[in-house]
């Protein structure tokens, strides 16, 4: 059974959890509320064979050491993470590195795949991301996919942000697939997005 870790799996992300767990996936799941963490996790294991597990790590992810100490805890039964899905806001390098530095250490080629708001693809806005990172990590066998949140244009006079579902299936398809960047929805016209 695979490994794989995701930061922020309670919420928009959690049928991404049911989903790798459904596909024989140990799961390990960071988010802040251990009552969200614990309800996700008996829902998995009512399903049965074949899914695997959900491992609960409560923490908040801006608290870096406790965020680091969380994630090493990860069980050691589960084998090595050679897959992370981080949804974080910004500023949140510090947590991709720690994600990152964890994935090398599994010795085989990774997948870190970052969820991003559309706010990244606003043409006013300065890149927050360092672009050297992916060649590093690329370097250390961590393959980089960057998952970033539209919106969805419903008529010549309406849009609206994205659902749960269409998220959940755009980032699916970032885990499943060898595209570096992905949008789900669009970005396009940036004058159209919802306000």
């Amino acid at each position: 059974m695979a490994h794989a870790l995701v930061v922020g799996g309670t919420g928009m992300l959690r049928d991404v959890c049911r989903h790798l767990a459904a596909h024989a996936h140990h799961v390990s799941v960071v988010a802040r509320s251990r009552a969200q963490l614990e309800t996700l996790a008996r829902d998995v294991a009512h399903l049965g064979p074949p899914h695997g597990p959900i491992h609960p790590l409560p923490v908040d992810y801006r608290d870096l050491p406790a965020f680091e100490r969380a994630i090493r805890s990860a069980p050691a039964d589960a084998g090595p993470v050679t897959l992370g899905v981080c949804w974080v806001h910004d500023p949140a390098q510090p947590v991709l590195h720690a994600v990152a530095d964890l994935l090398t250490e599994s010795g085989l080629w990774s997948t870190l795949v970052h969820v991003v708001g559309s706010g990244v693809a606003d043409p006013s806005a300065a890149e927050p991301f360092d672009p050297h990172l992916i060649e590093e990590w690329g370097g250390r066998g961590v393959h980089y996919r960057r998952v970033i949140l539209g919106f969805r244009i419903e008529s010549a006079t309406s849009s609206r942000w994205l659902t749960h579902a269409e998220i959940a299936a755009g980032v699916i398809r970032a885990i499943t697939s060898d595209v570096p960047v992905q949008v789900v929805g669009t970005v396009e016209p940036w004058d159209r997005r919802p306000v």
